[in-house]
């Protein structure tokens, strides 16, 4: 079993690929280009922290149709685009809100939907994964050497292995 990790997939959201330069013809190719980046690397048993901005839809059974495309065990930190009534208990393996200290091995990573100036260890060398920002390739965010923007624009519109975040992050030189 492999953790992953990813935000701002923004299902469902045809003006984000306006918004953010998306290179999809529409809303249904972009769908489908997740649906199938998502689901050739991550496995059924896999673990997935999405860290908000999951779908723009204004249904539970529209949320639901999603999750239930998507390979592994997703766990949702809620972005200024989720509403709670609409993602919890449905079908996510867990959904909260804020901020999130999640220990993986022997590090201890803080998760929020937003980036951060700082955080809960910063000084410590405690790494921080966000979204919101819709970074890219050629505009990456500027963050604090331990941070990084795990959104889909700058990650291939997939997720990315939590370890190879980890791992991206502490030899990361800015």
């Amino acid at each position: 079993m492999k953790t992953w990790i990813t935000s701002d997939s923004h299902f469902q959201h045809s003006n984000i690929i306006k918004y953010c330069s998306r290179p999809f013809k529409d809303v249904n190719e972009m769908d489908e280009t997740l649906v199938s980046n998502w689901n050739s690397i991550v496995d059924k048993n896999d673990t997935v922290l999405h860290l908000g901005d999951f779908a723009f839809v204004k249904t539970r059974e529209e949320i639901r149709k999603i999750v239930d495309k998507l390979n592994g065990h997703i766990h949702l930190l809620l972005g200024n685009h989720d509403d709670w009534k609409l993602v919890k208990d449905n079908g996510f393996a867990s959904t909260r809100d804020g901020i999130w200290e999640y220990k993986y091995g022997k590090e201890k990573i803080v998760l929020c939907h937003y980036p951060m100036m700082s955080w809960n260890g910063a000084f410590h060398n405690r790494l921080h994964f966000f979204g919101h920002v819709h970074s890219t390739p050629s505009n990456i965010f500027p963050c604090q050497k331990n941070s990084y923007d795990v959104g889909v624009d700058l990650n291939d519109f997939r997720p990315r292995l939590l370890e190879e975040i980890i791992d991206k992050c502490r030899t990361k030189t800015n």
